[in-house]
């Protein structure tokens, strides 16, 4: 394909600004979105957008105006014969990220491939080109877009518009990875937190609070007691912290009496500057242990405890499985039963254990007054 004549003329300029507009959609319509544009503007009416995994293999193909038994036949088999696919290009990819079949190979050549006599002539297609979406030399992903031998072929022009396009689609991929790497973190953190006894609570002050988990908000109603009003971890922070400690900006350990729960490790690490903000941000994190890590679930056998407490069998599988540190969703999924059931049997349990909340069961697991 010759493209000796790079210039952009104001009537494609006008297109490619007009595609660029279009496409500026919330994550989960983007690719859908960059085929309907690319059809709509520039007459490219038929696609494929694949994602690349951190390997750079093409994944999770998003077909447009693409019948099922042609993504199929080409998925199964005929991928590892099309030269346009990044896996079976030896020299790599071009650093415009933009090819036709005829980059590489010649007509006569082509149309000799197993790749031409089988697939593509078998579906009605002969011109093919790829679109490489990459941020430095990792793929992000690709469009592969065919025509018909009865339709025009595709030309510098549709090329030169891509190379610029492509730029922007690679830039949007490369943010929207980030951000999906971090939601994937986020996730796993909360996970991780949700099972701890242990309270974890990251807050800026004075009262601005990003995350607490629930053991946070369980232990910090006991701290609290009486006192609470609202939301327990801020009635902490604003009854407790600032009352006993007022230096606790510099960070603290500090062990407290609370009336459900003997006593608590009460943790403040040093403040961090919160990334992105101006000004005079900063970010805590408190950790919140009850004595000798007393609350930690799994820790005796719950099971054979319950037996003392007359819980019914139903309620005294819900302790069992609190022992072993399940959650209520793990509980509700484990048992069939909805999560509103294993709160009503857990409220059950607290009765007949007198204990106020999920916190103080742990310390009767654990043989604690």
């Amino acid at each position: 394909m010759h493209r000796s004549n790079r210039t952009i003329s104001s009537a494609e300029s006008v297109k490619i600004l007009k595609l660029l507009e279009a496409i500026l959609v919330p994550a989960d319509q983007f690719r859908k979105q960059v085929q309907i544009s690319l059809a709509q503007i520039l007459g490219l009416h038929r696609s494929i957008f694949w994602l690349a995994d951190a390997q750079g293999r093409l994944i999770d193909p998003l077909p447009y105006n693409v019948g099922d038994r042609l993504m199929d036949d080409y998925v199964n088999h005929f991928y590892q014969f099309d030269v346009l696919h990044p896996e079976n290009m030896k020299q790599g990819i071009a650093r415009d990220g933009v090819l036709q079949i005829d980059d590489i190979l010649s007509p006569s050549e082509y149309e000799k491939t197993e790749y031409y006599k089988c697939f593509m002539y078998k579906y009605g297609y002969y011109y093919q080109m790829g679109v490489y979406f990459q941020t430095g030399n990792k793929l992000l992903g690709a469009i592969g877009m065919a025509r018909s031998r009865n339709e025009r072929a595709f030309t510098a022009k549709d090329a030169r518009s891509l190379e610029l396009i492509a730029k922007h689609i690679a830039k949007a991929l490369a943010d929207q990875s980030v951000v999906a790497e971090a939601d994937d973190h986020k996730r796993l953190f909360a996970a991780q937190a949700e099972s701890s006894p242990d309270g974890l609570i990251f807050f800026e002050p004075p009262l601005r609070i990003h995350y607490a988990n629930s053991a946070a908000r369980e232990i910090c109603a006991a701290l609290v007691g009486e006192q609470c009003r609202g939301n327990p971890v801020e009635s902490f922070i604003r009854n407790v912290l600032s009352i006993h400690w007022g230096n606790w900006h510099m960070g603290l350990e500090k062990t407290l009496a609370a009336s459900a729960l003997d006593e608590v490790l009460i943790r403040i690490l040093p403040s961090q500057p919160v990334e992105g903000q101006l000004g005079n941000h900063r970010l805590y994190a408190i950790q919140l242990m009850p004595e000798s890590g007393a609350c930690r679930l799994g820790a005796g056998t719950g099971g054979d405890r319950g037996l003392s407490y007359q819980l019914t069998a139903k309620e005294r599988e819900v302790y069992s499985l609190i022992a072993k540190g399940l959650t209520n969703a793990q509980i509700a999924d484990q048992l069939c039963i909805s999560h509103n059931t294993v709160k009503r049997h857990l409220q059950n349990i607290y009765k007949k254990m007198n204990v106020r909340n999920r916190t103080g069961l742990c310390y009767k697991l654990n043989g604690r007054r």
